[in-house]
């Protein structure tokens, strides 16, 4: 059902918790997300199922000695259900997040999971639903992490409709939105990204973003750009998106997770396909650069027999970038596709 884990620099891995289904999964099942820790060394993560019947999914907290406890679980109601990405905290001790869906049930879109929500969740585990996504233009199944500028604005990006059109309202072509909501949840959309695959700005996109000194936030689509394959894009504060990089089945396919950056201003990430030839022809995923004039490099290209399909976002750290794999690795314990990895590279 999943666990939370410390590794150490030579590679020793330790257990610190392990979710269970028991009480119906009253404590969350299957965490998702990277954890926050707060200075008496206690850690904070979603759980996206579990938390009691309604299966919704949790906040936890797990506290030094493996002691676990949830602070919200997740009703499927108002309040959301599928908590989908990491958490965001303030200097307060109040939390921000998304639930893929809950919230909204109502209109053609949200009738059957409901589109998803922003919440906040208060020192005291109160929580708010700050923004209830609708299903039209302003988006829906938001499902990166957040984050905020100094005034208490969040951003994020949603990977559902965006444009009301037959593309998008009919759920036959990828859409998506980059979202702000204010302190007393105004939602505003940013950008709409256009309704069909090989559309060239983009469309789908499944991280979250980053943002520059001047404000511009950079994150990317997992389908469209020019070559098909996702995009890494800019948005600037006036609202001009820009594609620094889309990619070919060569170079990488479907990046997912959300961009880091370096001091010269490269990016970095992942693709989930593409790149060398993996089970099922899909490809196996690449960690790749992109400079801030657009050139891209491929960094690795993962393979079926060491490890592949990398999720979740990078950690750049002493000019190394450590990452994990969902698939790949430990082939005696998962014999079809391998258990997944931790791995690390030199920038």
């Amino acid at each position: 059902m999943g666990t939370v884990f410390e590794l150490e620099p030579d590679g020793t891995e330790s257990v610190l918790y392990s979710f269970t289904v028991e009480d119906n999964g009253k404590d969350g099942y299957a965490p998702i997300g990277a954890l926050i820790e707060d200075r008496a060394g206690n850690f904070y993560g979603a759980a996206t199922s579990g938390g009691g019947t309604a299966d919704c999914g949790t906040i936890f907290k797990l506290a030094p000695g493996g002691v676990e406890k949830v602070i919200h679980a997740f009703a499927g109601g108002s309040d959301g259900c599928e908590p989908n990405a990491g958490l965001l905290a303030d200097k307060h001790g109040t939390f921000y997040g998304t639930t893929e869906t809950g919230g909204n049930y109502n209109g053609y879109q949200c009738e059957h999971y409901g589109c998803g929500t922003v919440f906040r969740l208060d020192s005291n585990h109160g929580i708010t639903v700050l923004y209830a996504f609708q299903g039209e233009s302003d988006g829906a199944l938001p499902n990166g992490p957040l984050i905020s500028d100094t005034s208490g604005n969040l951003y994020g990006t949603t990977y559902g409709p965006g444009q009301y059109d037959s593309g998008c309202a009919s759920g036959i072509g990828p859409c998506g939105t980059v979202f702000k909501v204010a302190p007393d949840g105004t939602e505003t959309v940013l950008y709409v990204f256009c309704s069909l695959q090989y559309c060239a700005d983009g469309s789908t996109p499944q991280g979250g973003l980053i943002a520059d000194s001047n404000g511009n936030l950079y994150g990317t689509t997992y389908f469209g750009g020019p070559n098909g394959g996702g995009a890494v894009f800019k948005l600037a504060l006036d609202g001009t998106e820009t594609v620094l990089f889309s990619f070919n089945y060569t170079d990488g396919w479907g990046p997912v997770g959300s961009l880091v950056t370096d001091r010269q201003g490269s990016f970095y990430g992942t693709t989930d396909a593409g790149g060398a030839r993996c089970k099922g022809g899909a490809g196996c995923g690449v960690i790749f650069k992109v400079t801030p004039d657009g050139t891209g490099t491929t960094l690795f290209k993962f393979n079926k027999e060491q490890a592949n399909r990398p999720n979740g976002s990078l950690i750049l750290l002493n000019g190394y970038l450590y990452g994990t794999t969902s698939s790949g690795g430990n082939l005696s314990a998962c014999p079809k596709v391998g258990c997944g990895t931790v791995f690390s590279i030199q920038k």
